[in-house]
């Protein structure tokens, strides 16, 4: 039975997904991650949807040299990386891979310009958007535990599919006024 979400942890199905992805106008992206008793936070997990797949990189399986590739595509300015709120997102990026993901979509910033509410939080906006509640309940997994069970990864997957998702009509919308 497919999962609905596909699970990278070796280079060469990155590499693979990395060839996908460089064809792509855009990305949803977001991270899981731990922060709690950390100086810096600690990155477990990349999520990637491309509007076709949902991809969970399992950052814990590289070597940090391993993921320059990913840093490379999220630095290139030919794909727009869509986020919501990326601030923490953007701080791992920099911090493990030098570089930043640019240029950016951010949801959050989109429904604000749109009149949908300041700082509206990601399962508000999906629910307001497609109907859809958000199950949260996985919010505080210890991402860093191996191995991941399905459902968690499937929690992290939905992520990237309600961004890829919600991203064509508020681009849509902000281009209809002029921005």
């Amino acid at each position: 039975m497919n999962p609905g979400y596909r699970l990278i942890t070796t280079p060469d199905a990155l590499a693979t997904c990395l060839d996908v992805w460089r064809q792509r106008p855009w990305l949803a992206l977001d991270t899981e991650f731990l922060r709690e008793d950390t100086y810096h936070p600690i990155l477990c997990l990349v999520q990637v949807g491309d509007g076709d797949t949902d991809t969970c990189i399992d950052t814990l399986a590289f070597a940090p040299d391993a993921l320059a590739p990913l840093w490379a595509l999220f630095a290139n300015p030919a794909i727009i990386k869509v986020f919501h709120a990326p601030s923490q997102d953007l701080e791992i990026f920099v911090r493990l891979g030098d570089t930043t993901a640019t240029p950016f979509f951010d949801t959050q910033i989109a429904a604000a310009m749109l009149g949908m509410g300041d700082q509206l939080g990601y399962a508000a906006l999906v629910e307001k958007m497609t109907g859809v509640k958000l199950d949260k309940s996985l919010t505080r997994t210890n991402w860093s535990r191996r191995p991941l069970t399905g459902p968690e990864l499937a929690y992290a997957a939905a992520d990237v599919r309600h961004l890829s998702d919600i991203h064509p009509t508020l681009r849509d919308a902000l281009a209809a006024k002029g921005w």
